[in-house]
């Protein structure tokens, strides 16, 4: 399966993925259909890992 991932500002990437699967009783997998990301006067937030 093909994911995005964000491995910095503005370095987003579509990578083969494997598949999630159910572990706990808690765990859940949510399929989206579609997504927007709304580019505004605030911008999107800077990513600082860790």
């Amino acid at each position: 399966m093909r994911g995005a991932v964000l491995h910095a500002p503005g370095d987003v990437r579509f990578e083969e993925r494997a598949h999630p699967t159910i572990i706990n009783t808690t765990d859940a997998v949510i399929r989206t259909a579609a997504t927007c990301v709304m580019l505004g006067p605030v911008g999107l937030p800077r990513y600082q890992p860790g």
